[in-house]
């Protein structure tokens, strides 16, 4: 009896030991991880709506769509356009993925913030040879990913062995425009 109480406590002062070094290894990198994952978003702005100077985010409201936030892109006092994160869902889970929408409702340009597709295949979604198959499409009609080349305005290449990934995507940039087309172009013009 006596053993299995020293065993016992042992394995509690083992335990709160190891529990207070994670409680402070949590600490000390909270601060910094927060920092650099606003530094990662605001180049992303910066990527997708390059002629935007200054971003913010607006407060709008997003129940009926499956859009996780919305930023407003400023040129002095102009608006430029919008950046729209939503979160489809991949192959190997959820892709973070910001959409870059102009005022005249252009795509301007997406985003892979985080995925975890297979590398090698759909993690080659984050290749600028993908993701420049979005930048200039005017979508009337949502978009389809296509295997093969792409011949209308709506279509988008599959990345080869990667459709599902292609798919999630191109579903994600539906869902960003619709809201843009629903929401924000009925809105009109904000200020910075």
């Amino acid at each position: 009896m006596k053993d299995i109480l020293r065993m016992g406590f042992i394995l509690f002062m083992i335990t709160a030991s190891a529990g207070l070094l994670l409680g402070g290894a949590y600490e000390l990198t909270k601060n910094p991880i927060e920092h650099q994952n606003q530094k990662i978003r605001e180049q992303a702005l910066k990527e997708i709506l390059p002629q935007a100077h200054t971003f913010r985010d607006i407060e709008e409201s997003i129940d009926d769509f499956p859009i996780e936030s919305v930023t407003a892109g400023f040129r002095e006092d102009d608006l430029i356009g919008y950046v729209i994160k939503v979160r489809p869902k991949g192959y190997g889970g959820p892709i973070d993925l910001m959409v870059g929408i102009s005022n005249e409702g252009v795509l301007q340009g997406i985003k892979i913030l985080k995925h975890g597709e297979t590398p090698g295949l759909g993690a080659n979604a984050e290749n600028p040879t993908f993701s420049q198959r979005f930048v200039g499409k005017i979508l009337q009609t949502p978009l389809a990913v296509v295997k093969g080349i792409s011949e209308k305005n709506h279509e988008i290449e599959a990345i080869t062995g990667a459709t599902i990934t292609s798919k999630a995507i191109a579903q994600g940039v539906n869902t960003a425009m619709e809201f843009y087309h629903s929401i924000l172009q009925e809105r009109g013009e904000i200020s910075p």
